[in-house]
């Protein structure tokens, strides 16, 4: 005989259930994109500051800069035989460090091509802008806080 008592959920309740899964799942989603995008943003200026750096010691020892043709990402710089750094790679593969050349051109490292000077362009995802700094490390525009 049937009493009348049922055991479990009906559709209406698991249903609710499994939509407020859905919108947590979808707010914690959301907040883990951000944190990545300010993560490889962060990364990005510490690239930046390293090539900086790079730049500088390339300088001290070769009275110039690289010329563009040596600014590959992941490869060994190197003023003669002597190695500066591994020039950085962007965090997303589809993107690139840009190196250009300014300035005029003098005798380095064994070398008839360095430069006296430099820019570097980089895109940081959080706000899409397209950011260049010089060989003395200024920045245009200004890059934000992240």
């Amino acid at each position: 005989m049937l009493s009348g008592k049922t055991y479990g959920f009906t559709l209406i309740e698991l249903l609710v259930v499994v939509a407020i899964i859905g919108l947590l799942a979808t707010v914690v989603s959301n907040a883990v994109g951000a944190s990545r995008i300010s993560a490889r943003d962060a990364r990005r200026l510490q690239d930046i500051r390293q090539i900086k750096t790079g730049m500088d010691l390339y300088f001290t020892n070769g009275g110039g800069y690289p010329p563009a043709s040596l600014f590959v990402s992941g490869t060994q710089l190197l003023c003669g035989t002597t190695p500066i750094m591994i020039i950085p790679s962007d965090p997303v593969p589809s993107s690139v460090y840009t190196y250009t050349e300014t300035g005029g051109i003098v005798p380095g490292c064994g070398r008839p091509d360095l430069t006296l000077g430099y820019l570097v362009q980089f895109t940081l995802e959080k706000d899409g802008i397209t950011y260049t700094m010089n060989e003395d490390g200024q920045f245009n525009p200004s890059v934000p806080e992240l």
